[in-house]
């Protein structure tokens, strides 16, 4: 009888903890209105023991008392749906929110925090812990790097978390100087460099193409060229794959923005061409 009592309460302070600790993931991602697909008490694989569907979140207890999971809707290390991920990021997905201005504060102050205690508290080598920190940081920045199609989006938002982390570490050091040159570095580049970026962009923007035609290996790729070459368009084969029973080709374009009207144009009144994304 005590052995049930005690795995009872093993069982039961397991479930507060994982319980506690998943809500670390559930309530911010309900706070940035992103969609969580499901909450689980312990592991389910293959059936779970109980479970209910609440609006879009699906709350469940499954048998395998070894933690517990939230799946956070376009969230890939969670839920490792390649199908979902092949898709374009839908608003309610945590790939599609940039890391936002409260975040890069708790990034920074949380950088300066374990530098200044690497320097005070550290026993033998003062950098371990501040040498962690980029270990840390890569995770995070790992997290907001996504692939679509042929296409990778926030490599911006992952090089401002890196060097947030570097101004916090900065100013953990009391290397103040440095890290106000470096702040205005960042801000220049943000800010003052984005009407610069966009003037680039109208001059020479790359745009990926999803084009899907009757067959594979009819004149049509031949004539598409023949297209591109011809208004002076800088292009590349990404890939040419058979899906179903059409054929897909996947161009990486590059050219004035005026040019794509033509594009579009030639792709909408082509006769082979069944559909095309941007």
């Amino acid at each position: 009888m005590e052995i049930l009592i005690k795995g009872a309460q093993l069982i039961l302070s397991l479930s507060i903890l994982v319980v506690l600790h998943e809500m670390g993931h559930f309530l911010p991602a309900r706070w940035f209105k992103t969609r969580v697909e499901k909450f689980y008490l312990f592991f389910d694989p293959w059936f779970s023991l109980f479970k209910k569907k609440v609006g879009d979140t699906e709350y469940g207890i499954g048998w395998l008392p070894l933690g517990g999971y939230v799946k956070i809707s376009g969230m890939v290390d969670e839920s490792m749906d390649k199908e979902q991920m092949s898709k374009p990021a839908e608003p309610w997905e945590f790939r599609s929110k940039p890391a936002g201005f409260r975040t890069m504060i708790l990034i920074c102050v949380g950088s300066c925090l374990y530098t200044i205690l690497s320097k005070e508290a550290a026993i033998g080598s003062t950098d371990r812990i501040a040498s962690n920190i980029v270990t840390g940081i890569g995770f995070i920045g790992a997290g907001v790097i996504f692939k679509e199609g042929i296409s990778v989006n926030g490599l911006t938002t992952a090089a401002l978390i890196w060097i947030t982390a570097a101004l916090g570490m900065a100013i953990g050091y009391h290397n103040y100087p440095v890290a106000i040159v470096v702040s205005g570095m960042v801000v220049i580049a943000l800010f003052v460099l984005e009407p610069v970026q966009r003037f680039i962009n109208n001059l020479h923007r790359v745009k990926d193409y999803k084009i899907r035609t009757e067959q594979l290996g009819n004149n049509f790729q031949i004539e598409l060229e023949e297209f591109f070459r011809s208004h002076d368009l800088s292009f590349r084969c990404m890939k040419a794959l058979k899906e179903n029973n059409d054929a897909v080709y996947l161009y990486r374009i590059s050219s004035p923005d005026r040019n794509y009207d033509l594009v579009n144009q030639f792709l909408l009144k082509h006769k082979d061409v069944k559909s095309f994304d941007v």
